[in-house]
């Protein structure tokens, strides 16, 4: 197990405590005062985010393209979770850690002034051979909205990040934040073979305490925690499921095109075998998620705030 010494900051409440070793996490340990999970020594476990990260090599598989008309509906449901937040006025919108740019591009074309900011080269290569604004730069203020739509927890220093975020808002402007949720009972259960686990890529695995701590600690006030969000909380948790029996992630892979860490035969039987099995075992599958979602325990949850 992962082990610091006493006294050590957090990188996500800031607060200065003995951390706890963690069962859940062996390669993470906890911070005693928020709950949140962090690496003891994030500067020896490096990551690389190559193509192969945001698309897989070789053209799209048939399930990946039957399955675009889902990620495209989970783009409009962040559409409209933006909208919602923002109302219908005039705003301009900053997606922090924009991977290849798909929030940006869908938002622009919804008449948003969104642009993008992601620290890998692979990442801004892929948005800007599309056309859309992403930089390794962190393009100047004001915005209306900062969004760290799963990219926080890429982070070695959420607390850090947010802080030096604070200069971008305009008067008013609000915060939204969507996160693994590590306290939910599928990471309680699954660990290392949680879906959003994802390790080494996720540097942090947040709670709703630590997130609601660290937005104080920051000047913000978390106005609402949302437990559901169908693109991570059901996906996550299916896959989630699958991985105590089948290859790990791999419906994801073949229906993403992303990240591809076997061959494409073995993903696909995978993958197959897997969506068998959930068919058949959908009923307990389905009742175990209502409870997770009754509990607000579920994988992932996404929460706005606003400056104190």
């Amino acid at each position: 197990m992962a082990t610091l010494s006493k006294n050590a900051e957090c990188p996500i409440c800031g607060r200065s405590s003995s951390p706890l070793s963690s069962r859940r996490f062996p390669k993470f340990v906890a911070c005693a005062r928020c709950g949140g999970f962090f690496l003891a020594d994030p500067a020896a476990v490096g990551t690389e985010y190559d193509d192969e990260y945001f698309e897989a090599s070789g053209a799209p598989t048939l399930a990946s393209r039957l399955a675009r008309p889902i990620f495209n509906f989970f783009l409009y449901l962040r559409f409209r979770k933006v909208r919602s937040f923002l109302g219908e006025g005039r705003a301009r919108v900053l997606d922090y850690g924009a991977g290849s740019g798909a929030l940006v591009g869908y938002l622009r074309a919804r008449g948003i002034d969104a642009v993008g900011y992601d620290p890998s080269p692979a990442a801004v290569m892929a948005a800007v051979s599309k056309g859309i604004p992403v930089s390794r730069d962190l393009p100047p203020g004001p915005y209306d909205l900062i969004m760290f739509w799963h990219s926080l927890e890429h982070s070695d220093r959420p607390k850090q990040v947010l802080d030096e975020a604070r200069g971008l808002f305009a008067p008013g402007g609000k915060l939204l934040i969507a996160v693994p949720n590590a306290a939910s009972w599928e990471a309680r259960l699954a660990g290392e073979r949680w879906f959003h686990y994802d390790y080494p890529f996720h540097r942090v695995q947040f709670t709703p305490t630590a997130i609601t701590m660290l937005l104080e600690r920051i000047g913000f006030r978390a106005l609402s925690i949302d437990f559901f969000n169908p693109e991570y909380t059901v996906s996550g948790f299916l896959q989630t499921f699958l991985n105590f029996l089948f290859l790990k992630n791999a419906l994801y892979t073949v229906v993403s095109h992303r990240r591809a860490n076997v061959s494409q035969q073995k993903a696909m039987f995978s993958a197959m075998a897997g969506l068998l099995f959930l068919v058949v075992f959908s009923p307990l599958i389905g009742a175990f998620f209502i409870l997770e979602f009754i509990f607000h325990k579920t994988g992932a949850i996404i929460v706005t705030a606003e400056r104190l």
